[in-house]
């Protein structure tokens, strides 16, 4: 019952993560396609399919932007809580 808890709060963490990057006011390509991946993966998820070795690489991807001028908060936090989950599966 613990494993469905901590999905569930994946879920809820990758799509705060595409939210926040789609919001973005300096929004690009690059972040667009990576928030679209994070819907598809948000999706999968709640389908009951774990495409954590996917969503691992999307969200390293993301990790690298973590010093860059446009860096979001909210995000950073995120991508720490995601790991931690991922670590509980």
């Amino acid at each position: 019952m613990e494993h469905h808890g901590t999905v569930r709060e994946i879920i809820h963490t990758v799509g705060s993560i595409g939210r926040a990057l789609l919001t973005h006011h300096e929004v690009n390509q690059e972040l667009h396609d990576l928030a679209v991946e994070l819907r598809w993966l948000e999706a999968e998820l709640i389908a009951g399919r774990l495409p954590v070795e996917r969503l691992e690489t999307v969200l390293k991807v993301i990790a690298g932007f973590e010093y860059t001028p446009w860096r979001i908060p909210t995000v950073v936090e995120d991508l720490y809580k995601i790991w931690t989950l991922l670590g509980m599966l």
